[in-house]
């Protein structure tokens, strides 16, 4: 047993019964499944038309990523999704989103229902919530016609089937709601979809403003010359991207045995490094072999090998990399996550200890 063993967290197979979408799936809820984590993040394939959620909102920032499903082809993005937000449920507005995108939504801010309205290839939806314990607020009219405001998320949330127990997010009760929104054969909307719908296009024709837009961004390519990589590759900038963005990444795909990045350590903010199947699809087809060293100090490191797909939390202060790919049988996916909107790191140098700040995570 190492002392930072209990920041690698291994992806465990859940059977789930989610409607319209891949499983199993990647997905790690926060501190409730590993105790050290101030991350809620999935990566959900999806296949079938269909409005999720309704408006609400959290009490810190969310970001909501629309990408192609499989990240060797990252821009691939041939499906249509309408996104509703707004300062007030009653009054939401529509934002189309064509490409493959991130969205900020701001503290506070309500959003949903994101309408998955065609589907030409599989699209990957994922909510990233920096923190350990996901939270959201619902406000809905009581019997007395006054406002009423209903907290939940992880860990508090009953299960819809069993009140006497919590949630464990099978999918089961989803599954069975969805179910009315099924297109028929020649992919006409049933009636249901279109009433469920209607509001949220009244709202927008009312109050599209466009005020929100700046919340969006659409990801640009980054060309590299790396042979043990698939270019392009996919970045965000945090703050430089969208404004008050407090996270930054980088998507890399390696197809080669190599060795990426260098030895350094984030004194301020935590970093987590993903490793799955390129294909999100296929989010356990993992055929490689990782291995990194992580420390509290250059002279003192732990040497871990990762061959399943796993996300490991870099604590801030602590020394960690280069990460060597020692066996690559199939592209993967390699993405580090830095919990700033500026990406900053120190590296020793001459003995000296110098920070560096700026770029995107490698």
């Amino acid at each position: 047993m190492g002392k930072f063993d209990k920041y690698f967290y291994k992806f465990p197979i859940v059977d789930e019964h989610w409607y319209g979408m891949v499983t199993p799936r990647g997905f790690l809820r926060g501190n409730r499944e590993m105790k050290t984590s101030n991350l809620t993040i999935d990566f959900t394939v999806l296949t079938k038309p269909q409005p999720m959620d309704i408006p609400h909102f959290h009490p810190i920032d969310e970001y909501i990523l629309f990408v192609g499903s499989d990240f060797k082809n990252f821009y691939e993005f041939e499906d249509e999704i309408e996104f509703w937000i707004g300062d007030d449920p009653e009054r939401m507005e529509r934002v189309p989103i064509k490409q493959s995108s991130i969205i900020r939504v701001p503290a506070g801010l309500y959003h949903a229902p994101t309408y998955f309205k065609t589907f030409d290839t599989p699209i990957n939806g994922s909510a990233l919530y920096p923190h350990g314990d996901f939270r959201a607020v619902h406000r809905r009219v009581n019997e007395n016609g006054f406002y009423e405001y209903t907290y939940t998320g992880d860990g508090i949330r009953p299960c819809e089937k069993n009140p006497k127990v919590k949630c464990t997010y099978c999918g089961k009760c989803f599954a069975e709601k969805m179910a009315m929104f099924e297109t028929d054969d020649s992919g006409k909307p049933s009636q249901a979809l279109v009433d469920f719908m209607k509001p949220y296009y009244e709202m927008a024709e009312k109050n599209q403003t466009h005020q929100f837009d700046k919340y969006i961004y659409p990801f640009k390519p980054v060309e590299i010359d790396n042979p043990n990589l698939i270019t392009p590759r996919a970045g965000f900038r945090g703050a430089e991207e969208i404004e008050g963005a407090k996270v930054c990444f980088m998507f890399d795909i390696v197809k080669n045995e190599c060795e990426l990045g260098d030895l350094h350590m984030h004194p301020a903010n935590e970093e987590y490094l993903f490793f799955f199947g390129s294909d999100i699809k296929e989010f356990f087809s993992f055929d490689a072999e990782i291995e990194i060293e992580i420390g509290d100090d250059p002279k003192n490191m732990e040497k871990h090998i990762i061959t399943e797909p796993t996300v490991l939390q870099i604590p801030e202060g602590t020394w960690h990399g280069p990460v060597k790919f020692k066996k690559v049988g199939a592209p993967i996916t390699y993405l580090p996550m830095y919990m700033s909107g500026r990406y900053g790191k120190v590296v020793r140098e001459g003995g000296l200890d110098i920070y560096k700040d700026g770029g995107i995570p490698e």
